[in-house]
């Protein structure tokens, strides 16, 4: 039967007793390989769940379902092909009355987490396509979350995280929380449409609005400084100039060692060697020279009287 209704639904439950329980717990889910990498254990899995985009319920909570403290629901949406008249319909296991966010998780689903299990970035964002913020404008009524959206342009993505926090741990032992969304409107195919997520749609179908749209540039914000990606390096030449070496002497004068005399160099003795005569303990005697005196003295006194002597004889004759 065809139809030409977006009718897409996903539902999970928070059960801490499962194993890896947040990737866990899926009651109903729509997925394709444009979002879910396919491995050979899952591959019939998402054959059975194949739909026109990504609608899922991905859930946490801090403490055992016995004592639970504090719970979040997100809530992945994705779409193929365009809609129009879109709205998000979300059904919670207590009303929003208190002690509760709701938070955008655009950015996060299509630039970490389709591109990490799928390769390729194939989803924009819904916000920066339709230049708008959608999760300011949900609609809180008790446990029922509404968001009218319009016109959803086709491969685009829209996520939001609702956050619960318990003043008092409650238990959800028996009566596990669960959490469901649909989303409805109108496809905008040309000229097939078809039920969905059970039936497999053919991605090579003619459609009016099944072209990425383009998204527009980000503006350019002048406050902030242009950083390079890379600074600049200085140049460093491969191989230093040297400067010139200096002229070193052969070999140095040693000061230690006294410099050899020449032919007419007069000795000089060493200040050391005087010093160490002097303080000797034993001064050396000085030579006695008074005896060759007295010797010369009486030679020239006995020539003096003998050449007296010889001058008288000479005036007697």
């Amino acid at each position: 039967l065809i139809n030409t209704k977006v009718n897409l639904n996903a539902e999970s439950k928070m059960d801490t007793t499962l194993k890896d329980y947040p990737n866990n717990g899926n009651i109903e889910k729509v997925m394709n390989n444009k979002n879910h990498g396919t491995t050979p254990e899952n591959k019939e899995r998402i054959k059975s769940l194949y739909g026109p985009g990504n609608l899922e319920v991905q859930h946490w909570q801090i403490g055992e379902n016995n004592n639970t403290k504090e719970q979040s629901w997100r809530f992945v949406f994705a779409t193929d092909y365009a809609i129009e008249n879109g709205k998000l319909s979300v059904k919670l296991p207590y009303a929003l009355t208190d002690n509760y966010s709701i938070s955008d998780a655009t950015s996060w689903l299509v630039d970490r987490y389709y591109p990490a299990v799928v390769g390729n970035k194939y989803y924009s964002n819904l916000n920066t396509v339709n230049n708008d913020s959608y999760t300011p404008k949900i609609v809180v009524n008790g446990d029922i979350l509404t968001l009218d959206i319009g016109v959803i342009p086709a491969r685009t993505a829209f996520a939001f995280v609702v956050n619960k926090k318990f003043i008092t741990p409650v238990d959800f032992s028996n009566n596990i929380a669960k959490a469901s969304i649909n989303v409805s409107g109108d496809w905008r195919l040309n000229p097939l449409y078809v039920n969905l997520p059970n039936t497999i749609i053919n991605h090579n179908i003619v459609c009016g609005s099944c072209e990425l749209p383009n998204e527009p540039s980000k503006p350019i914000n002048n406050d902030k400084p242009v950083v390079p990606e890379k600074p600049v390096e200085p140049v460093v030449p491969e191989k230093p100039v040297n400067p010139e070496k200096p002229v070193v002497p052969e070999k140095p004068i040693d000061s230690n060692k006294p410099v050899k005399p020449g032919k007419n160099t007069i000795p000089v003795q060493k200040v050391s060697n005087i010093k160490k005569s002097l303080s000797s303990n034993k001064l050396k005697e000085l030579p006695n020279t008074n005896t060759g005196i007295s010797n010369y003295a009486l030679l020239g006194v006995s020539s003096l009287f003998s050449g007296i002597a010889l001058l008288f004889s000479k005036k007697k004759k």
